[in-house]
């Protein structure tokens, strides 16, 4: 049983699977087609990567006669950094293939290629007019892309509104819990504020006393009253000052009798 023929479909499907990561682009042409002449590619390529740019240019052929019978591949040569043919094992000779081209070939059973020679690669400036062409003419608009994760635009969207509507609900909370705290903070420092202002009026009465019984009070009030104190009972009569002492005492108990009293009703 006679092999399968490979045809230029099935090698243009296995570039295709080797490019998937790649801008490709199967007959690629230079130019318009109509009123005006033009090259066409079978597969073009442009490389992922900005670190390392390149462009392929690939040439199918599945018979000898149409290798040995192509003679415009030369430009070929301004539209890519990199030249393959690309064809059925015996198709190509070995010395048959030109020293600015690379080739590929294709396994018996068409399910995998495999670099027969490496191209030379070539530091040139692509003609504009491919990129063009790619741009205009294959280029797709689409109505709803696909972002991130495989997600269409209606599908990004929507996910977008809804984190939006989660984030304004975080920022009402999140700014109510601070504006609680606030007022919380606000009521506790005025109350602070007006024990202070209650206990300062207190000590302002405290100094107009002083003030009118003579006693100075200067930079440290605490000190001079002590003074004053030590200065007066020195000329109060020892038994003046124990009658006080017992005048004290008995107040004291007149108050706790009084308490006791209360307790007992």
């Amino acid at each position: 049983m006679s092999k399968p023929k490979i045809t230029a479909a099935d090698i243009l499907k296995l570039l295709e699977q080797k490019h998937a990561d790649d801008v490709f682009v199967a007959e690629c042409k230079n130019g318009p087609s109509k009123k005006t002449t033009h090259l066409r590619l079978d597969a073009w390529v442009l490389r992922r990567s900005w670190a390392k740019p390149c462009v392929l240019g690939y040439e199918i052929k599945v018979s000898r006669s149409d290798f040995l019978g192509d003679n415009k591949w030369h430009g070929y040569l301004p539209l890519c950094n990199e030249f393959y043919f690309v064809a059925p094992s015996g198709v190509i000779k070995p010395g048959e293939l030109p020293e600015e081209a690379g080739l590929l070939l294709v396994t018996s059973t068409a399910t995998r290629l495999w670099t027969k020679k490496k191209a030379p690669h070539r530091n040139i400036d692509i003609d504009a007019n491919i990129f063009r062409y790619v741009l205009i003419s294959r280029a797709v608009i689409a109505s709803d892309p696909v972002y991130a994760d495989g997600q269409s635009g209606a599908e990004y969207w929507r996910r977008w509104l809804a984190q939006s509507q989660e984030n304004r609900e975080i920022g009402w909370r999140v700014s109510r819990a601070l504006s609680e705290r606030y007022q919380r903070e606000v009521t506790q420092v005025r109350e602070h504020q007006r024990k202070l202002e209650k206990k300062l009026s207190r000590l302002e009465g405290v100094e107009r006393l002083l003030r009118r019984l003579k006693i100075s009070v200067g930079w440290r009030p605490e000190f001079a009253v002590e003074q004053q104190y030590r200065r007066l009972m020195e000329h109060i009569p020892g038994d003046v000052e124990q009658k006080l002492q017992e005048a004290q005492q008995a107040i004291a108990g007149i108050l706790e009798a009084v308490e006791k009293a209360k307790e007992n009703r």
